[in-house]
């Protein structure tokens, strides 16, 4: 279950996920499930947080969970996650261009008062401007967890916009298994 976290669990992890990413020395980083301005993590903008620390002071966010209030877990209002700013973003070593933000369907099969508190998963394009390099498009993505028939309708549009886009890397939280079209999959590394 869920338990609130003092503001320094968090200064703390996102000062390590930071270190991390400098020590590796990557050029890119594709995030999800980070908060730019929530209660559950005291309002800190992680994306900017881990963007300063690592060095990568290139980046783009995608807002797929905002919401004024937000009644979990539970019933006691006072272990809520009350109001909710969260999403995904990318980090770079080189500017980035956003191009397009797809925010993708909530499971049918919910509730429409679950899906009404629900987060959106989403698929976000965005261009890198690397020396010397034509632009590069690159797509983060946030796939369906606890849904495969929805999962399966987020991979279809992943799929479809590989092409639209013309992709170099794709990567993110697939949330399960992933499967290509032959079609699609020829130019493609799994």
């Amino acid at each position: 279950p869920y338990q609130e976290k003092p503001r320094d669990h968090f200064e703390s992890v996102l000062n390590s996920m930071g270190d991390f990413i400098a020590n590796v020395g990557v050029d890119v980083v594709f995030l999800q499930e980070v908060d730019f301005n929530s209660k559950r993590s005291h309002h800190i903008n992680q994306l900017e947080w881990i963007s300063r620390r690592s060095n990568l002071l290139h980046r783009s966010s995608v807002v797929s969970w905002k919401h004024p209030y937000v009644p979990y877990p539970g019933l006691n209002p006072r272990n809520h996650f009350g109001p909710i700013n969260s999403g995904g973003g990318i980090l770079s070593r080189y500017p980035i261009e956003p191009i397009n933000i797809d925010l993708l369907p909530k499971p049918r099969e919910n509730g429409a008062l679950y899906n009404f508190f629900y987060l959106s998963r989403y698929l976000q394009v965005v261009s890198l401007q690397v020396p010397h390099h034509p632009a590069m498009r690159i797509m983060n993505l946030h796939l369906e967890a606890f849904s495969q028939s929805n999962r399966d309708l987020h991979l279809q549009k992943a799929a479809e916009r590989l092409p639209d886009f013309d992709i170099a890397i794709a990567g993110g939280d697939f949330n399960g298994p992933i499967t290509l079209s032959e079609s699609a999959a020829k130019d493609w590394h799994v």
